[in-house]
């Protein structure tokens, strides 16, 4: 073995030790949140009106911790359309984090909606919901029907890189295209 071979294993070990104290690049943390989806059956004549009044509200709703995880126009038939608003708000107590964590637990079965309404985020997005975006649709036109397909809530759980406070999608992992011989 000449000196050459030995620096380089040496020297492949202090570099796999220096990685393996250092960790990774990406630091990730969990991030819960509760959300809260509703389908709302309205006229389709309505329809930008009320598209209108949910981006007037957005501001409020942000100020309040509050925002938009989905929405959706679906056309029934050539006279009503339905609007699927889904609500979003990060989890921060500690009591309601340990419902999380059971929600997302072996007893999930266990913990139907019931459970979910009694956390103080999911009370909160169900107030914003019901008491202020829903009242405020129905000035402006009928609510034909509440959709059920489009209903929903519960707890739902994403990793967060803590260096830039977004979500952490990871890259696909691709193989290499070697060359046959």
């Amino acid at each position: 073995m000449n000196k050459y071979t030995i620096g380089t294993i040496l020297g492949t070990v202090a570099l796999g030790l220096i990685k393996s104290k250092i960790g990774s690049g990406a630091r990730l943390k969990l991030r819960w949140h509760s959300f809260i989806e509703e389908g709302i059956q309205i006229p389709l004549s309505d329809k930008d009106k009320v598209l209108k009044l949910i981006k007037e509200l957005e501001p409020m709703m942000n100020e309040n911790g509050i925002f938009i995880s989905n929405f959706e126009i679906v056309e029934i038939d050539g006279e009503t359309v339905v609007i699927g608003l889904g609500l979003k708000k990060i989890v921060e107590s500690d009591q309601e984090l340990r419902r999380c964590s059971i929600w997302y637990g072996d007893d999930f079965q266990y913990h139907p909606y019931e459970y979910w309404s009694d956390g103080e985020t999911s009370i909160e997005l169900e107030k914003f919901l019901y008491k202020t975006i829903i009242p405020e649709i129905k000035k402006i036109t009928t609510i034909i029907d509440s959709v059920v397909d489009f209903s929903d809530a519960g707890y739902q759980r994403t990793l967060i890189n803590t260096d830039t406070g977004e979500e952490y999608k990871p890259t696909k992992i691709t193989r290499p295209k070697l060359r046959k011989r």
